[in-house]
């Protein structure tokens, strides 16, 4: 038989307590009780895929702004660093299984681009909407490997 402790301390004798009480005393739910309060704090709290969305929205735009004065800075002479760095890796790459690395363009590239033989054919404002491009691919390839480099099995491809 279950006893209260602090009865037993009182008095000699053991005195028992009602099962409900010691649930309550020790956090125990019914069933019905527990799938409520589940479905009322999934009702109130956001999906972790809406946080997560929530969270990468904030980091882009962060980026966009960050790519933007850089892109600002090349163009007026300014930019000291070799490389540039565009953004984190989306979270579409993510979700796909990319490692989260910084996404970074090399300052000879910006140059060619904006002032070199595609000077024509990108401005500084469409640059700058690269992290934003980014984030919205039309399609994602599996495959780290050059054209011409050897596969697996050591042959150059053709």
């Amino acid at each position: 038989m279950l006893t209260d402790k602090a009865a037993a301390s009182d008095s000699h004798q053991n005195a028992p307590i009602p099962l409900q009480s010691l649930q309550k005393k020790i956090g125990i739910v019914k069933k019905s009780v527990y799938h409520q309060m589940a479905g009322e704090y999934a009702h109130n709290i956001p999906l972790g895929k809406s946080i997560k969305k929530n969270m990468a929205e904030r980091q882009l735009n962060a980026d966009e702004k960050s790519f933007a004065d850089s892109v600002d800075r090349f163009i007026a002479g300014k930019e000291k660093s070799s490389m540039v760095r565009v953004m984190t890796t989306p979270l579409v790459l993510e979700l796909t299984g990319a490692e989260v690395l910084p996404v970074e363009i090399a300052k000879t590239d910006l140059e060619k681009i904006l002032n070199g033989k595609h000077a024509g054919d990108m401005t500084p404002e469409i640059m700058k909407q690269l992290p934003r491009a980014l984030t919205n691919p039309i399609m994602i390839f599996n495959r780290t490997e050059r054209r011409g480099a050897p596969r697996s099995g050591g042959r150059p491809q053709r």
